[in-house]
């Protein structure tokens, strides 16, 4: 959940398949729909589509490259970081559990994702 705060995706995925041994794993999880943080070291958001051409650049196979998340996630992410105030919290994590309370299988959402789960290997 850290490589938005990566300024050259091309090093990291570069050296990751470096260090990595034949048939090693990296795993990378990213926020795609996310509020800015750690300012002023956010410096990105990847698509999977970045995604894919980073592992293709490097030579890694992508395993499972997934988003996460709905519009109705990142709304509710975007309200609990805008409103701190306790009574706020209390009452927006009742309205997140009537609308979230089944998580046995992810929600996704294509087009408004929170962010995306990449695993890769290399050969």
């Amino acid at each position: 959940d850290v490589i938005n705060h990566v300024i050259s995706l091309e090093n990291l995925f570069n050296e990751s398949y470096r260090t990595l041994r034949p048939n090693g794993k990296v795993i990378v999880f990213t926020p795609f729909l996310y509020w800015i943080n750690e300012s002023p070291h956010d410096y990105h958001r990847c698509t999977k589509y970045m995604l894919e051409e980073m592992c293709r650049k490097n030579e890694l196979s992508i395993v499972v490259l997934e988003s996460y998340g709905t519009w109705g996630d990142v709304a509710l992410d975007m309200i609990f970081k805008k409103f701190t105030i306790r009574l706020s919290f209390i009452f927006l994590k009742a309205i997140s559990d009537l609308f979230m309370h089944d998580r046995s299988e992810p929600k996704k959402d294509e087009r408004f994702p929170l962010g995306y789960v990449l695993v890769a290997q290399k050969a």
